[in-house]
Parts: structure tokens; sequence; C-alpha cells
């Protein structure tokens, strides 16, 4: 038999070793991953207030400044993808509200309520709920 498997000297199969079995399978590459993988490379997490500023920035730029931007292969990807977006008519007014709504917040929408409510007394909570039972039974039955 195999002398040494990861440093394990069971080689007899899964049914003498069931605690061997990878029930979930190999695991999937993600989040921590890429994160390892970026930061192995030299790359930096971008902070809020730097995605915040190149954002305030860009609401400033000319069409001429972005397409500049854009073509320059320097840059990272995710920004000159998000210049594209600001650039194409398509997508640009939804990529203006959603960045515009990221600096300065989304406008409050203040709703005026006429109607006064009032709080039910539990007796007539209690007849409510027998009320809508009652009706809930006569809507099941089939004519």
């Amino acid at each position: 038999m195999f002398e040494n498997l990861k440093g394990k000297n069971n080689t007899n199969g899964f049914k003498e070793n069931p605690q061997n079995i990878n029930k979930k399978g190999r695991p999937k590459k993600g989040f921590v991953y890429v994160n390892k993988f970026l930061q192995e490379k030299g790359y930096e997490p971008v902070s809020k207030k730097e995605y915040s500023e190149f954002v305030a920035y860009m609401i400033n730029c000319t069409e001429e400044d972005l397409k500049k931007l854009y073509i320059d292969k320097s840059l990272p990807l995710y920004l000159r993808l998000m210049i594209e977006e600001m650039r194409n008519p398509k997508t640009r007014s939804l990529v203006i509200r959603d960045l515009r709504d990221f600096i300065f917040g989304k406008a409050v929408e203040n709703v005026e309520v006429k109607q006064k409510a009032r709080v039910l007394t539990n007796e007539e909570l209690d007849a409510e709920i027998e009320m809508y039972e009652k009706f809930s039974h006569l809507m099941s039955l089939k004519y």
C-alpha cells in the first residue's frame, strides 16, 4: 500500500475511514482567495474616502478628460469601467444617480399622513380576529 499520504497512513478507503470524506467537495475560490492573491501582488484596498474623492472629482470632469482617463491602460480596470459607464448615454443617468446618492445620500422624501389612527383595545382586537377567522372560513368553502 501507499506509505504516506499527506502525513496519514490510512489508505484503506472511505469505508474504514469515513472521517476522511469531504462531503462538501473542494472549497471554491472566493473573496479570501482573490484578496490574498491581490495582496501578494502588492495591491492595497481602496478606502471609502479615496472612493468618495474619486467620485467627487468625476462629477467635475469634462468629457475630454474622461476620454483621456478611459484610454489610459495603466489605470485599474474598475476605474476605467466606471468612466466608460459615465460616457455611455444608455447608462449615464443611472450612474450619475447612483454616484450622487453615494456622495450626498438619497433625497429625503417626506410623506404626510392625514388619516388619524387609533389603537384597538384587546376586546376590539379579539372581535376583529374572530370576524377575520369567520370570513376566512367562508372563503375556503367551495360552492
